[in-house]
């Protein structure tokens, strides 16, 4: 971290998800968002005939797990905005999942101690686009269009990168209307 720099600084935004996670960190220090890292937490365990599915799953939250909180302590991170979605899952087993990566999500928040806000997809469509109906590539887009610097990265790791970013502008824009 630079030395100028304190953990009140960095603002952690988060689109959580079972198959992926996206982070993008950001210096908040002048007011604006300014990028410093993005990842794309994606961790996929092989089958393992002799193990339950829901074995695998925990362990794959596990991995998950781990590697957030890597890139948490990596940054010294305190601050943090998720996208925390409300439902709607296509099938149970995506319910579940989904279940298991916002508790992770949440969990980590506890035992970092981090601050932590929670907006929904439709907040951060409605901050990236300002429609709240808005798809996948116009939210990739409008985020690319602000941190070009995403743009070089493979669409299948982007899509939670931007929604990271998004989360981070859905911040902002909240910030501002309550000053």
């Amino acid at each position: 971290m630079p030395s100028d720099l304190t953990d009140k600084d960095y603002l952690l935004a988060v689109d959580v998800g079972f198959l992926a996670t996206g982070l993008a960190l950001f210096n908040v220090k002048m007011g604006y968002l300014c990028l410093v890292e993005t990842e794309c937490v994606k961790f996929k365990f092989k089958k393992d005939k002799d193990k339950y599915a829901s074995v695998l799953d925990v362990e794959h939250v596990m991995e998950m797990s781990r590697r957030i909180t890597a890139f948490i302590d990596k940054h010294g991170v305190r601050n943090m905005v998720v996208e925390l979605p409300h439902g709607g899952a296509k099938s149970s087993r995506a319910a579940r999942t989904m279940g298991m990566a916002s508790a992770m999500i949440a969990d980590i928040a506890v035992h970092k101690q981090l601050n932590v806000e929670w907006f929904t997809p439709t907040d951060i469509k409605k901050a990236a686009t300002d429609k709240v109906s808005a798809e996948k590539d116009e939210v990739m887009a409008a985020m690319g269009s602000m941190f070009p610097g995403i743009n070089d990265i493979p669409k299948v790791r982007r899509e939670h990168i931007a929604d990271a970013c998004a989360v981070a502008v859905a911040w902002t824009k909240k910030e501002r209307s309550e000053k």
